[in-house]
């Protein structure tokens, strides 16, 4: 049988979180405004509680910016 292996994908489903309260009640040692990626079981806990808020993805959050328009200096 074998045991984990570092290249295999995690046994459970995760999400990025932010906290937005301390969930020392919980068990974790996070502080407010830290990200985490937890079991997404715990995270919807969390969410569902008031403790944290989910974090989209970087990427997602990349493809949702609107480009910023770009002026030339122009020489008179």
């Amino acid at each position: 049988m074998e045991v984990g292996r570092f290249d295999t994908s995690p046994r459970f489903n995760m999400k990025t979180i932010k906290f937005i309260k301390s969930p020392v009640g919980f068990g974790l040692g996070y502080h407010v405004g830290e990200q985490a990626e937890i079991n997404s079981n715990q995270a919807d806990e969390l969410v569902e509680n008031g403790f944290a808020e989910i974090v989209e993805n970087e990427i997602e959050q990349a493809v949702k910016t609107e480009p910023k328009e770009i002026k030339k200096a122009v020489k008179k």
